[in-house]
């Protein structure tokens, strides 16, 4: 890791559980440690068909704690109304907030203004839809699926007595910096994603996807802004490593199938990436690229419903860091493995290539300029 200049062993641990009782619903808890002391808790609990109705019941929670900079914790619980098998419709109430565990009062006397991160909190309303029109939900070969979000949030920035109370001896009055961050108030975010599947041969599928995002405020602060990198959004750059307001990440990914669901594929995810924070605005373009392998074991994908499913992940990513200034590529060893009734997954990623590292603040991340 950049903090020790040692190797670093992670580890991801999933639980998921399915119809415990008899509701059809699943209930899924996920510990990581991904970063340099940086752990994170998500749960997810959802509850289909109420009353044998098209309405159904979400809820999440996540946990965030980034080093011994600040506390991040989301909540999400709504209604989800199904139109089908496959597409829904669903409105949520979330909140967000960040707590600060150290503030670097240096940083502000030297440079008369508030720090990257700050003790902010967030409640509002999101709206979501998803449709699916794909020939098979669990590997398709053919069709599309897509999803947008859009949320309201009252955004209140709260005053840290660290920062009110400091005195330099010049008569600067510190607690003058919070007037403007709380001018605006409303924050809008919005957020969508799309797949589209072809098949020209038998048994080959290209996949094109488009993931993006944007969040509104003239005045943000780091730990407000969407985390992207890792398995599932721009992979081969560390977990949730890249901090950003607005992103657009394009997928280009070959499927060579060799079952049903079973299949080796090569990827490449191009990415625009722009930060904005307390007078900060940087863009970049990333790109990585790799290769992996999907298996299915014998018991197949959940193919049995009527009882509970068991899933356990294991993960571990090796990481070398090269002395400061070298050529910095990285290689990512990927291995998850799922228990009955699920697949179980390998994937190497090896040669992981990142896009103007200088250029953009990808915390831990780590990679090579492209020309």
């Amino acid at each position: 890791t950049v903090e020790t200049n040692k190797f670093l062993l992670t580890a991801d641990i999933l639980l998921g559980l399915r119809n415990v009782l008899g509701y059809a619903e699943s209930i899924s808890a996920t510990y990581q440690n991904l970063q340099y002391k940086s752990p994170r808790f998500h749960a997810d609990v959802t509850v289909p068909y109420l009353f044998g109705t098209p309405f159904g019941v979400e809820g999440s929670f996540d946990l965030f704690k980034r080093d011994t900079a600040f506390v991040r914790v989301s909540f999400d619980a709504g209604v989800k109304y199904q139109l089908n098998a496959t597409d829904y419709f669903k409105v949520s109430y979330q909140t967000f907030s960040n707590r600060l565990n150290y503030i670097d009062t240096n940083y502000v006397k030297a440079n008369k203004r508030l720090p990257e991160n700050l003790d902010i909190s967030s409640k509002g309303a999101l709206v979501e839809f998803y449709m699916d029109r794909t020939d098979y939900r669990l590997n398709p070969h053919k069709g599309w699926q897509g999803k947008v979000a859009a949320s309201g949030l009252l955004r209140n920035v709260r005053t840290n007595d660290a920062i009110l109370n400091l005195d330099d001896g010049s008569g600067f009055a510190y607690d003058r910096l919070y007037d403007s961050v709380n001018a605006r108030k409303y924050q809008y975010r919005v957020t969508g994603a799309v797949n589209y599947y072809l098949s020209p041969l038998r048994n080959l599928v290209f996949k094109l996807g488009y993931s993006g995002g944007y969040m509104s405020g003239a005045n943000l602060f780091l730990n407000e802004l969407y985390q992207l990198g890792g398995f599932k959004m721009l992979r081969g750059f560390d977990e949730q490593s890249i901090y950003a307001n607005q992103y657009h990440v394009g997928t280009v990914e070959l499927r060579l199938l060799l079952s049903r669901n079973s299949y080796f594929y090569l990827f490449s995810d191009n990415a625009f990436i722009k930060s904005q924070y307390t007078g900060v605005s940087k863009e970049d373009y990333p790109v990585s690229f790799g290769g992996g392998i999907t298996l299915e074991n014998k018991s197949g994908i959940f193919n049995d419903p009527g009882k509970k499913a068991y899933l356990s992940a294991r993960q571990a990513t090796y990481k070398a860091v090269p002395d400061e200034g070298a050529q910095n590529t990285s290689v990512l060893f990927l291995v998850q493995s799922w228990g009955r009734g699920a697949v179980t997954l390998l994937v190497v990623a090896g040669l992981i290539v990142v896009a103007h590292q200088t250029d953009l603040d990808f915390r831990t991340g780590n990679g090579v300029r492209i020309p």
